[in-house]
């Protein structure tokens, strides 16, 4: 009776349990419990590139993750011209990231050939449409001067 008795009392750590992957016993200390699932140590593999993970275990999602995928998946950067979340590795320039499809001209949607590009509002162009952006802006604000201007005369008549 009190071997029954201390059965029920034994930790959750102290008892056997069976490897969601492979079925097999596992003993107690050597598993690894991810999203209600018991895992062996030979099953502890990255979700994403399938490598052994040894001791620097990400979990997110209820999926372990080697720390270089787990980094790429977690990011909380969102692509600067699509607002696409960034799964994938990255083109970080002038402070923002980017899909390496989506750092392209953002007027003409044309890949930087010669690496030559000019940011803008913090968004790449090529030459032909950074000067094009600008001068839009500089005619939008100088449309908006005249207007309060006029509309300050008109106020004081």
């Amino acid at each position: 009776m009190k071997t029954r008795k201390f059965s029920y009392l034994m930790e959750e750590s102290q008892r056997w349990r069976k490897c969601h992957a492979c079925y097999q016993n596992v003993r107690p200390g050597r598993s690894f419990e991810v999203a209600n699932y018991v895992l062996c140590e030979k099953h502890i593999c990255c979700a994403r590139c399938n490598a052994f993970i040894h001791m620097d275990i990400w979990p997110c999602d209820g999926k372990l993750y080697c720390r270089n995928c787990y980094l790429l998946m977690v990011r909380s950067d969102l692509c600067k011209s699509c607002c696409g979340r960034i799964v994938e590795p990255a083109l970080e320039k002038e402070g923002c990231v980017w899909h390496y499809s989506c750092f392209v001209c953002q007027a003409c949607r044309k890949d930087f050939i010669d690496e030559n590009y000019f940011m803008y509002k913090n968004l790449p162009f090529c030459s032909v449409h950074f000067q094009e952006e600008r001068n839009r802006d500089k005619q939008t604000a100088r449309l908006s001067i005249e207007f309060r201007e006029r509309e300050i005369s008109e106020e004081l008549e």
